[in-house]
C-alpha cells in the first residue's frame, strides 16, 4: 500500500509563494515553514520500516503550477471549475486532486502530522479492515485534531452507524482539515467522476458529503488517527 506525503517542497525554482505563509525566518532570511516540514518528513521516512506501507514525498502543487482566469483554472491542459479562487486554496485542492488520479489505494497525509511509527501499525490493520468491506463511496477520514480547537483530540466521537468495532459512519466531528484520510481507488473514481468546483480540500470533500456523493467512516477508537503537530504548524 501506498502512502502519499502532500508537501511544499522548499528548494522549487522560482516558488516564492513559500514567502507567503510563516512567521519564523532563517539565517538566510527565508521562512521557517516547509523547510522545518520537509526535513520533519525526511528524518522519519529514514527512520520507517514497515514493509507493507511505502512512503513517498508527494511534491505540493504551488500557485506557479496553474492559471485561474474568471471562474475557471487551467492546470497541466485541462479546465477546471472554482468555487473559491483563493490561489492557495486551490494549490491545497489541486494537490489532493492529483493523488486522486493515480489509480491505486493511498493513504494521503499532509506535511503538518505529528510523525509517530507507533502510530501506524495499528492504522495499517484499520486500513486493510476498511478496504475489506468495499466501501467504494467512503473515505476513511483519519484526521482527529484541527488547528483551531486544541480540545478536539479529547472529545468524544459521535456515530451516525457502527459498522463493526473498528469502524463507523459519522456526520458530527469537524471534518477541517484533509490531514489524514484513506481512499481506495473506487473511492477515487467516484470523486474524479464527480468534480465540482475547486476550493479548500476540506471544503470540497465536505461539500460532496453533504450532497450524498461520499460518506465519511472514521476509526470507534480516536487513538487510531492522527494529530497536527502544533510547533510545525504555526511557524
Amino acid at each position: 500500500m501506498n502512502c502519499r506525503i502532500i508537501s511544499v517542497n522548499p528548494e522549487n525554482i522560482g516558488f516564492d509563494s513559500t514567502q507567503d505563509f510563516g512567521h519564523k525566518i532563517n539565517d538566510n532570511g527565508k521562512k521557517q515553514r516547509y523547510i522545518t516540514r520537509r526535513n520533519n518528513i525526511q528524518e522519519f521516512m529514514e527512520n520507517f520500516h514497515q514493509d507493507n506501507l511505502k512512503m513517498h514525498i508527494f511534491d505540493a502543487i504551488t500557485p506557479n503550477n496553474f492559471i485561474i482566469t474568471g471562474d475557471k483554472v487551467i492546470f497541466e491542459n485541462k479546465t477546471l471549475s472554482l468555487l473559491d479562487n483563493g490561489v492557495f486554496y486551490v494549490a491545497n485542492n489541486l494537490s489532493h486532486y492529483k493523488i486522486w488520479l493515480i489509480e491505486e489505494d493511498t493513504l494521503i497525509l499532509e506535511d503538518d502530522l505529528i510523525w509517530d511509527e507507533t502510530k501506524f501499525n495499528d492504522i495499517i490493520n484499520l486500513i486493510e479492515n476498511f478496504k475489506t468491506l468495499n466501501l467504494h463511496d467512503s473515505i476513511l477520514y483519519l484526521q482527529i485534531s484541527t488547528p483551531w480547537d486544541s480540545s478536539a483530540r479529547e472529545k468524544k466521537l459521535v456515530y451516525s452507524q457502527i459498522i463493526n468495532e473498528n469502524l463507523a459512519y459519522t456526520d458530527n466531528i469537524d471534518f477541517s482539515g484533509t490531514a489524514a484520510y484513506f481512499l481506495t481507488k473506487e473511492c477515487k473514481k467516484v470523486i474524479i467522476n464527480n468534480m465540482q468546483g475547486l476550493c479548500a480540500c476540506d471544503r470540497y470533500l465536505d461539500n460532496l458529503r453533504k450532497n450524498g456523493t461520499i460518506k465519511y467512516c472514521i476509526p470507534t477508537n480516536k487513538n487510531n488517527m492522527f494529530c497536527l503537530d502544533t510547533e510545525t504548524m504555526w511557524l
